[in-house]
């Protein structure tokens, strides 16, 4: 699989962006997420000081949380914006992912992918 096949490929769900509602300067956002859908939410510290949430911020818009995990990442933008393709892949998995929503605020910096056609987990 190649990043030029997810061109056209649609989201594997209706319910693109529901989870745009958690985030914002806390993350910590209330919402009724649709069902039939899993969430997960981690949190770890990982240090302090206006620095080291830019450092790690900076990290995130470059896939550095899916790399840290042993992903490799191809990816139609450097820094992950609305409509950026991506590709990961660990091992013999592909998992390919459209940019559907960036959070950029004071305190709160990511952004949200969904899956496409031939994600893990697709049934």
């Amino acid at each position: 699989m190649k990043l030029s096949d997810l061109e056209g490929l649609p989201l594997t769900y209706r319910d693109v962006g529901a989870t745009e509602t958690l985030a914002g300067a806390d993350g910590r956002g209330e919402v009724s997420v649709p069902t039939g859908y899993h969430h997960t939410h981690v949190a770890a510290r990982i240090g302090s000081g206006r620095a080291r949430f830019e450092q790690a911020a900076e990290a995130v818009m470059r896939y550095g949380m899916l790399r840290g995990a042993g992903v490799r990442v191809t990816a139609s933008t450097e820094i992950a914006e609305v409509d950026t393709l991506v590709l990961g892949r660990l091992g013999p998995v592909w998992a390919p992912c459209r940019v559907v929503y960036i959070v950029d605020e004071p305190n709160c910096r990511g952004f949200a992918y969904g899956n496409r056609d031939g994600s893990p987990g697709i049934r």
